[in-house]
């Protein structure tokens, strides 16, 4: 995972900053006061503590929204969305129920200097969103017990299918975003 959008997020456990860890089976996140949370194979870290309030989409569910988002169904949206996102060559774009991370690639790909962070409790979707483009770092993250994400640092948040928690979007937005 990029390392300017592991400096951006924090322990869900103790809101701690998180750092990478290199250990013999593989890479971590970890936080200074010792809360560890691997990164899978497929590239996504799992920062969600406890139960998710709604386990996401499946596999199927993923691969299905991958054929409608391929055949351009949802372009009139992507469109939109690059419109509607802010002009900022740098800073953090958090797509929260990003999917496969389509919508955040597509705005990754007209600001080269953006990285992206893709937030959902869907793990089919996440190992996707991973690979969906090399600036964005995959997290799974339940919005409604908080975004491991420091406040201030995101320059902008997208949401487009799924739940809205308003508090916690203006809680990481920067001043402006």
């Amino acid at each position: 995972m990029d390392p300017r959008i592991v400096a951006r997020l924090r322990c869900p456990v103790c809101t701690a900053p998180l750092a990478i860890a290199e250990l013999a089976a593989g890479r971590a996140l970890r936080c200074p006061t010792g809360h560890s949370f691997d990164v899978a194979r497929q590239g996504y870290a799992d920062l969600a503590v406890g139960r998710v309030t709604h386990p996401g989409d499946t596999a199927d569910m993923v691969a299905a929204r991958g054929r409608v988002q391929g055949a351009g169904h949802f372009d009139f949206l992507t469109a939109a969305l690059l419109d509607a996102a802010p002009p900022s060559e740098r800073g953090l774009i958090v797509d929260v129920g990003a999917g496969p991370g389509a919508h955040l690639a597509a705005v990754l790909e007209r600001r080269p200097g953006a990285v992206g962070l893709a937030v959902d409790v869907s793990k089919a979707a996440l190992r996707r969103a991973a690979r969906a483009h090399p600036r964005i770092g995959a997290v799974r993250a339940d919005a409604w017990r908080g975004l491991p994400v420091a406040d201030g640092a995101a320059a902008c948040v997208l949401n487009v299918f799924a739940p809205r928690a308003g508090a916690e979007f203006a809680r990481v937005l920067a001043p402006g975003g």
